[in-house]
């Protein structure tokens, strides 16, 4: 194949790409405000609606999303803080091999 040939493969590729992503986030901009979520972090604010097993603060489903997703971080990061230390069942047992 020469050169001329590769260079127009890889623009009906970036164009197929493009198409592909442009078709993408169309639909999730019309399913966005269909749902009523728009386009916007407003949704953040609401409140979350679902409890969570687990967390390092007080929490309540009555409490928004933001705070929720919060609550989630810390826990995945204070777990990993504990599995990178040793300090889990899991390294004690020598069944956890992330690392």
């Amino acid at each position: 194949m020469n050169r001329s040939k590769r260079w127009w493969w890889q623009v009906i590729i970036v164009v197929g790409l493009l198409t592909v992503m442009g078709i993408l986030i169309n639909k999730l901009a019309v399913n966005l405000i269909r749902t009523g979520l728009g386009l916007s972090f407003d949704w953040l604010w609401r409140p979350a609606g679902f409890a969570l097993s687990e967390h390092p603060l007080p929490y309540q489903s009555s409490e928004s999303t933001a705070w929720a997703l919060l609550m989630g971080w810390l826990n995945m990061a204070g777990k990993r803080l504990l599995c990178r230390h040793g300090q889990s069942d899991w390294n004690l047992k020598n069944l956890f091999t992330g690392w």
